[in-house]
């Protein structure tokens, strides 16, 4: 599990869900991320340096879902 530590900026959705080529997955599919996390997972720097696809797409999952349950969806 990763800590973001220092986050900075607002808060913003990260559409984590699974989606088609050039398509925007559901809000449904989201989690909250601050602008400097958003900003260091898209550029797979910071914490997210060196992590494969698979990673990625299993720490999303996970954020995915631990949203939900605080959401009480």
């Amino acid at each position: 599990m990763v800590h973001l530590l220092e986050c900075r900026g607002i808060i913003e959705a990260h559409h984590a869900g699974r989606r088609g080529v050039g398509q925007k997955c559901s809000d449904y599919d989201t989690h909250g991320f601050c602008s400097l996390h958003h900003l260091h997972w898209h550029a797979g720097i910071g914490p997210f340096k060196g992590w494969t696809r698979q990673q990625r797409r299993e720490w999303a999952d996970e954020q995915i879902l631990l949203t939900r349950e605080r959401l009480g969806r």
